[in-house]
């Protein structure tokens, strides 16, 4: 597996078709370390909305987090009372647009096993909610 040492990301693993690594960070008291996947070739070269969509996480995942489980409980609608969403992943996927910062976050989720939660983010705003595949 090939390992590099990035200024912006830190330590990433290439794993065949994107890179990894693992973030801690604090919600409601309670310690989380989850995977954050940065879709790119295997040659070191990020582009600047990778850059810019991994800044942006870092600065503002708490309320990100918070804001998506408020939206996904409004999206959701089924017989329970409660819903629970478990954030899973991290995910910068690709962009074919330099100027646009695009990050998603995927949840698991009760309401739906197989497919599970995302909420995709485009420059700072919610863009779409919607199974786990619109971001994969």
């Amino acid at each position: 597996m090939k390992t590099i040492d990035d200024p912006v990301f830190g330590k990433l693993y290439f794993n065949e078709y994107y890179w990894e690594q693992h973030i801690q960070f604090t919600y409601e008291g309670k310690t989380y370390e989850i995977p954050v996947i940065i879709y790119g070739e295997d040659n070191e070269i990020f582009q600047d909305y990778h850059y810019a969509s991994f800044t942006w996480l870092q600065k503002n995942l708490p309320q990100a987090l918070s804001e998506s489980i408020s939206a996904l409980e409004k999206h959701v609608i089924d017989d329970t009372d409660k819903h629970s969403f478990d954030l899973t992943m991290l995910v910068i996927p690709y962009s074919f647009n330099n100027e646009i910062s695009c990050v998603g976050l995927l949840f698991d989720s009760l309401a739906d096993e197989e497919h599970g939660f995302a909420v995709k983010y485009v420059n700072g705003r919610i863009h779409s909610i919607g199974e786990q595949g619109i971001v994969l």
